[in-house]
């Protein structure tokens, strides 16, 4: 079987005449795995907020234990934006705390907002972070990541994971003469690896979960981010 290659062309939304954030909404409503947050469904969208305007996706896991407030941000993060996903996640997490729930900022280019985000879900005692990105991050925020409950989601890590949801092949390596570009993407794998351990059963990346009954209730563990597929745990020790 022949590979077909593409080489991935770069857009900037922000300033695009057509592929406007609604767009951007549009994509990740139709088809929530774009995420990579595992097997989770659209509750709401473009969601009031009392006197904060609108939340614009709201998705649960499969299994109704977890919830995840997205916001969507074109072009470079910042502080504003930051705390408006951290006011919606507080109010939804206030009204509904028989869940667990998660802010999630989806944005073109992470500038300081590893740190900043980390700084917050410390403030609000959150369980962790996930933040996706359709570019890269800087080594400086890949190594702030590393050992924190942090799911870094770069723009490699994305295109990969919506290839292998249309069950497209993976891209293949370019050749040994080729020049090398910027020695980016093994970096930031390793680094999501780190935050977030390989599932033993399936090699997905795990998300931490904190255990609602059982002897362990109330225990944080890392499961599997295809489950229910997939049933794969760690315990944090």
């Amino acid at each position: 079987m022949s590979l077909k290659f593409e080489k991935l062309t770069t857009l900037n939304l922000k300033n695009h005449p057509t592929l406007n954030e609604k767009w951007v909404q549009d994509r990740i409503a139709e088809d929530p795995s774009l995420l990579g947050l595992g097997s989770v469904e659209l509750k709401d969208r473009e969601r009031i907020q009392p006197r904060s305007g609108r939340l614009d996706l709201l998705f649960q896991e499969s299994d109704g234990h977890t919830r995840y407030e997205v916001e969507i941000q074109l072009g470079k993060t910042d502080e504003s934006h930051i705390i408006r996903t951290i006011e919606y996640w507080d109010i939804e997490r206030k009204r509904y705390p028989q869940y667990d729930h998660v802010a999630v900022i989806v944005a073109e280019e992470i500038t300081k907002v590893v740190r900043e985000m980390y700084g917050v879900m410390v403030a609000e005692k959150a369980d962790r972070v996930v933040i996706v990105t359709s570019g890269t991050y800087t080594q400086e925020a890949q190594g702030f990541a590393k050992g924190k409950p942090i799911l870094l989601i770069d723009g490699k890590a994305l295109a990969q994971h919506i290839r292998e949801v249309k069950g497209e092949p993976a891209v293949a390596p370019a050749a040994a003469t080729a020049p090398a570009a910027k020695p980016v993407p093994q970096q930031v794998l390793s680094v999501q690896t780190q935050a977030a351990p390989a599932c033993p059963k399936c090699g997905s990346a795990m998300v931490l979960r904190t255990a609602k009954k059982g002897a362990n209730a109330g225990g944080q563990f890392w499961g599997c981010s295809r489950y229910p597929e997939c049933r794969g745990i760690i315990n944090v020790t």
